[in-house]
């Protein structure tokens, strides 16, 4: 239960699940439905486990108790499938309620001959904290290393023995709710309603005080001449060298070079592994910029664009697996800068080899639509590709890139290395430009937030 209740119980980016823009309106509606949504499973929980309708006498002749370990057991293997299949929205309104509602079920005991079992209950908590680390470890481990399954599949198989148990739970609640014991329990109910309100206050202080960095004042939305700025930045899920969550100080360092577009990789926008923190939402909210993500690895790793710029088209192809077991996408994203349309191509390869020539075809699609009515110029759009190709100058997947029309203008400025950010010495981010675009100034700031070093590039519009 803990590790399910950390992966879909965590903050409002659960419900956030495409690559569209989550706009100040839409989070705020997004923390108003996790709320009520965790209210509903402590409701849940509180009258599966205390049973009101056991102490009103109507649990014995309909058998509600059973029928509600069934259901929340269903509910619970239904939510967690249908949000590892990609399912938006709903799984993550849903999976709280089921799995309060199987918590309590879970909790209930048919008598004094059960309760004097011994060490049962020891066992069962060792066996549960055995789960916990094998699900954990199964489910992280299988993006980097292949175990031979997808790591969907280990979520719900956790939540199977969690319905389970929770259904023989409301079984043997109501073999016992005829006991008069089981009424004399009724009047403790209101120790389980404070104990549940005090644990939500708690989740609820955490959920709006961990979200609320200290806003700075919004980066521009227009560029004034043809230049802008752009900064692409593996962030490995936000931290940095020395083991730390450096999230803010990314931001903070972020702002000072007055970015126009910011490329972010290794995003995590709430991992059980990492703490269940939001890092896009946290940036983009120190930065004063909106922000579109793109899942890659899972619903809530990826890849994100933030910017203020006017946007005319964004979109997010899913890239081959190429026998790799981390997925990766390419975000394809049209910006209006000064008046001219910019593609861009925003991705973090993972298997070069096999992923280099699909980026190079989306790269050919964004630069053969011509500008859209308004937007100024003729002939074929400007497009940038950027990322953590994981691919260094000269490694034929750059030829690939190079036959699709790209060039990398680093080499000439100075050819900056990367990685290892504490001590670089190859270059495997890159900002690659087609005709129509020149690099004025580039650079690879000796930060210590991730273990890359970021690219700050200067571009202009010819």
């Amino acid at each position: 239960m803990l590790m399910l209740a950390g992966m879909y119980c965590g903050g409002p980016a659960t419900l956030a699940q495409d690559t569209g823009q989550h706009s100040a309106p839409f989070t705020a509606l997004a923390v108003a439905l996790q709320v009520a949504a965790l209210c509903a499973a402590v409701v849940c929980a509180w009258t599966a486990s205390w049973g009101w309708i056991t102490s009103w006498g109507w649990t014995a002749s309909w058998g509600w108790t059973a029928s509600w370990g069934w259901t929340a057991g269903l509910f619970l293997v239904a939510g967690v499938a249908a949000a590892e299949a990609g399912v938006p929205g709903l799984p993550a309104l849903m999976t709280p309620v089921a799995l309060g509602a199987c918590a309590g079920a879970a909790g209930h005991r048919a008598g004094a001959s059960e309760r004097s079992a011994g060490g049962r209950g020891g066992i069962a908590a060792l066996g549960g904290m055995l789960v916990f680390l094998a699900g954990a470890f199964l489910y992280y481990a299988a993006f980097d290393a292949d175990l031979g399954f997808p790591h969907a599949l280990v979520p719900v198989a956790v939540a199977v023995p969690v319905a389970a148990v929770a259904v023989r739970g409301a079984r043997r609640h109501r073999a016992a709710a005829i006991d008069a014991q089981a009424v004399r329990r009724a009047p403790r109910r209101w120790g389980a309603i404070t104990l549940c309100l005090t644990l939500l206050t708690g989740l609820l202080t955490g959920l709006l005080t961990w979200q609320s960095p200290p806003a700075t004042k919004a980066i521009r939305g227009t560029v004034a001449g043809n230049e802008f700025t752009l900064v692409a930045y593996n962030i490995r899920m936000g931290f940095g060298l020395g083991g730390r969550l450096d999230l803010d100080r990314i931001a903070a360092w972020a702002a000072t070079r007055r970015p126009d577009v910011v490329l972010l990789s290794e995003v995590d926008r709430g991992w059980l592994l990492n703490g269940g923190h939001d890092d896009l939402a946290r940036i983009a909210r120190g930065l004063g910029m909106r922000y579109y993500f793109a899942p890659a690895a899972d619903r809530l790793w990826g890849d994100a664009l933030l910017t203020n710029l006017p946007v005319a088209e964004i979109g997010s192809t899913r890239l081959g697996r190429h026998g790799y077991p981390t997925g990766a996408q390419a975000q394809s994203i049209v910006l209006d800068v000064g008046g001219h349309e910019v593609g861009i191509v925003n991705t973090h390869l993972q298997e070069p080899r096999g992923q280099a020539p699909e980026v190079a075809a989306i790269a050919r699609r964004l630069a053969a639509n011509t500008p859209s009515s308004g937007a100024g110029g003729a002939g074929p759009r400007p497009v940038i590709v950027a990322g953590d190709l994981n691919t260094t100058p000269s490694d034929p997947q750059m030829r690939v890139l190079e036959a699709a029309g790209l060039s990398d203008p680093l080499r000439a400025l100075g050819d900056p290395p990367t990685s290892p950010a504490d001590a670089p010495v190859r270059r495997i981010d890159h900002v690659l430009i087609s005709a129509g675009l020149t690099a004025v100034a580039a650079v690879a700031p000796r930060v210590r937030f991730s273990d890359h070093l970021p690219l700050v590039v200067r571009l202009r519009l010819d």
